[in-house]
């Protein structure tokens, strides 16, 4: 398939909508007129990062710009459907798809470069302002890979308890809090994200093997504990 191939769905679709439609104009792959209205649309077989830069240029030129991208078969959609959408809203872009069909073609309005506002994630920006709140030092780097172990506000809380119980014996959730530990550290030994804990009989925990290893590991890692 090349580019020329969608040429024809395109122009058919838009002049069946009332528009006058010239192709190479310019820089521009294609464009519509009505009336007072110019949309310009760019062409492409894929996604990449020179498509965007085009389009995001055609925006020197017309506020309605579109992308427009071939899909095969009635359910298929461009790789990354979501993230491109959503791309595309936040650059106010448009975007069309040609819909190859085994009799015919369909063009298919995705959506409109309408102006767009970000949205405000609230809650969102809590669980990030408390995040931080909660680190006094930081010792992760940015860029670090998904397989590196980040020290968060929570990890740092469960080293603080494991800490605590480094002297191997029983402990309670009650007898952790009252030696100054997180309020939440009952939980954090039942859930035992990490599997630093063993409970050996009702309510009451011990630090395993795997946790003592952690704590070498983290020994540089200073808790709310520590002098």
């Amino acid at each position: 398939m090349k580019e020329a191939d969608l040429s024809q769905p395109l122009q058919r679709y838009l002049q069946d909508q009332g528009y006058k439609v010239n192709c190479e104009v310019g820089h521009c792959d294609m464009t519509a007129m009505k009336g007072d209205e110019l949309i310009v649309i760019e062409l492409k077989l894929k996604v990449s990062l020179k498509f965007i830069y085009q389009a995001i240029n055609r925006k020197q030129i017309s506020d309605s710009v579109y992308l427009a991208l071939p899909v095969h078969g009635s359910g298929t959609m461009p790789p990354e459907f979501r993230n491109l959408k959503a791309l595309l809203k936040r650059l106010e872009l448009g975007l069309l798809l040609v819909r190859f069909l085994k009799t015919k073609t369909r063009v298919e309005v995705v959506m409109h470069p309408d102006q767009w506002q970000a949205p405000k994630r609230v809650k969102r920006k809590r669980q990030i302002l408390r995040e931080i709140e909660a680190r006094p030092t930081e010792y992760n780097k940015a860029g670090m890979v998904g397989s590196e172990q980040k020290i968060t506000a929570y990890r740092r809380r469960v080293i603080e308890v494991a800490r605590e119980m480094g002297d191997g014996k029983l402990w309670s959730p009650a007898q952790l809090k009252n030696k100054g530990c997180h309020s939440d550290c009952g939980n954090m030994l039942r859930m035992n994200h990490y599997g630093w804990f063993v409970r050996e009989e009702r309510g009451k925990y011990r630090l395993d093997e795997s946790g003592r290893e952690a704590l070498k590991q983290y020994a540089d890692i200073k808790t709310d504990l520590q002098s």
